[in-house]
């Protein structure tokens, strides 16, 4: 392979296999010697067979294989030479090249072998070097930044990632750190949710009072006019439109729902709660996709999800109150366009989970009253209270204590080092 020098000891040089045939040194090390690394695995053509290049006379894909052969015989028989190769590449097994196996039968029948293996001295060697003379147990980081230093200004999404990764709020909102985008990265599961979102929102705006008798058709002419407003690569098209139909459908049995009991209030609205939180204000920001109004004036928050097919209300009401939050908001008025209401549903909704006629608002999924007033209560009470307890010197930010999913990664994991006390069953710092 082609080697680029980096630079280091000047009596030490790295040689690729065509500058190793026109160079001599004291001593060689051959590396990588492992069976589809040191010879490479024999190539196929896509377009010519083997009776095919033979035909045109072109060499046969083993032929870089003895070429290969050649090299290795020829720095093999340097004056002092070290081999080596890996016993394992990544967690599987790895193979030791043809041509060791072969010299180490050679060594073995003439009973050479122990003479020249240098396995054990070397191993020997590095445990000496990277045994530590103590070991210090750390604990996993817990920062604790000064009262006046914590956040007092979060979004509903913030409050979510409050009660699984702490830390997380810590980096983004304390040290204000943010993870930078990919360049030039390729539209995912995020783009495309913006763009359902935008079907859903536009097609409620163009039809703000009756529904058309052809629902499905102008759906779709919504979501063709939606791509290309927002001016999506046109390759695009042909991935997001595999399950519009879906989508689309889903749309209209939930248009023909909520519009049987009410009609839309506010689309993808904003809005923003202050309170008093241990002497000081506090502010809760939340944008919400849509709200409805029913016939007896109360409302109806849902939250449209493209591909979290958790969004349960157990999951509302243990670690993250997205809905519930916005329920309360909608209570006390922080919406500015609507004034204080009460809500009598919330509800996730996974756009396309199934067949939308089997009901859209699920069980699991939504709340509806009697059972709402106590519940909101329930989560205003465990909300503030968790708030609260970030506001006492003596708490900190653990990293992920609550994690959904034992391997999931967060965009600060690195930062808390997580990795270094994942599997050590440590204890992230407190509990509640």
């Amino acid at each position: 392979g082609v080697v680029r020098p980096r630079g280091g000891h000047p009596r030490v040089s790295v040689y690729g296999l065509l500058e190793a045939r026109l160079q001599s040194a004291d001593l060689i090390l051959l590396a990588g010697l492992n069976e589809g690394v040191w010879p490479n695995a024999a190539s196929t053509d896509s377009f010519l067979s083997r009776p095919m290049r033979e035909t045109l006379g072109l060499p046969s894909p083993e032929h870089l294989i003895g070429r290969a052969a050649h090299d290795f015989a020829q720095c093999a028989a340097a004056p002092e030479v070290v081999l080596s190769w890996s016993a394992r590449k990544g967690r599987s097994p790895s193979a030791p090249s043809r041509w060791v196996v072969r010299l180490n039968s050679f060594l073995h029948k003439a009973d050479c072998y122990q003479k020249v293996d240098e396995t054990a001295r070397l191993r020997a060697l590095a445990r000496h070097q990277t045994q530590p003379n103590q070991i210090i147990s750390v604990k996993p980081p817990l920062p604790k930044p000064p009262l006046e230093a914590r956040p007092r200004r979060l979004s509903l999404s913030d409050i979510g990632v409050l009660t699984r990764d702490p830390y997380a709020i810590y980096a983004k909102h304390v040290l204000g750190l943010f993870p930078m985008d990919r360049v030039a990265a390729p539209l995912g599961p995020r783009e495309k949710g913006t763009y359902v979102h935008s079907i859903f929102e536009q097609f409620a705006r163009k039809f703000p009072d009756t529904l058309p008798q052809d629902i499905l058709e102008q759906a779709r002419q919504t979501a063709d006019q939606v791509f290309l407003d927002e001016r999506y690569p046109k390759e695009y098209a042909i991935f997001w439109m595999s399950d519009i139909d879906r989508v689309l459908n889903f749309l209209k049995t939930y248009e023909e729902k909520v519009r049987a009991e009410g009609r839309p209030l506010l689309l993808e609205g904003s809005g923003q709660w202050t309170f008093d939180m241990k002497g000081a204000p506090f502010t809760l920001r939340a944008r919400v996709d849509r709200i409805d109004l029913c016939q007896d004036g109360s409302v109806s928050i849902v939250d449209f999800k493209t591909g979290d097919r958790q969004a349960t209300m157990k999951q509302d009401k243990s670690f993250n109150p997205q809905l519930s939050l916005t329920a309360l908001m909608v209570k006390v008025g922080a919406f500015e366009d609507l004034g204080p209401m009460t809500a009598s549903r919330i509800a996730y909704l996974v756009v396309s989970d199934e067949d939308p006629s089997k009901g859209v608002f699920k069980a699991n999924r939504s709340l509806e009253d009697p059972d709402l007033k106590p519940y909101l209560q329930e989560v205003e009470g465990h909300f503030l209270s968790h708030l609260a307890g970030y506001f006492d010197r003596d708490r900190g930010y653990p990293s992920q204590p609550r994690p959904f999913l034992q391997n999931e990664y967060g965009d600060y994991d690195h930062l808390a080092r997580r990795g270094e006390w994942g599997q050590g069953g440590d204890d992230q710092g407190e509990a509640s």
